[in-house]
């Protein structure tokens, strides 16, 4: 028989928290009038004509307002106006709302080591 104030391991496991990694993601805001910026995302081309379905995607006005449907790997989510799309790390596409991604991901301004050092140097020598 376990003491009373033993410690339960199989509890504190199922308990424990994880923080997510560190990981930069591609992500285009979904507002229904940005079709050829949506078209170029989910397809990886810049191709004159745009059809209303890809690989990832495909366009459904009787399912959602702004008609976006992404194929994910669970099915299909309706992409809501002001949704954003996520590529995943597999190039896999998700919308998110925007109250989550607010709160999940930050702007990545991307920078080179040479810009950096440019930028530093600048600083010293002013």
């Amino acid at each position: 028989m376990a003491a009373a104030n033993s410690f339960d391991v199989k509890k504190a496991i199922r308990n424990m928290k994880y923080r997510k990694k560190p990981v930069i993601i591609e992500a285009v805001q979904w507002t229904g009038h940005n079709t050829r910026e949506m078209w170029n995302f989910l397809t990886g081309k810049t191709t004159d004509y745009i059809q209303t379905s890809g690989d990832n995607f495909y366009i459904d006005h009787s399912k959602v307002d702004g008609g976006l449907v992404i194929k994910t790997l669970e099915g299909e989510h309706l992409a809501s106006l002001n949704d954003f799309i996520i590529k995943g790390v597999k190039g896999e596409f998700y919308p998110c709302k925007p109250d989550i991604f607010e709160a999940t991901y930050e702007v990545v301004i991307e920078t080179t080591l040479s810009e950096m050092i440019a930028d530093v140097a600048k600083e010293i020598y002013k």
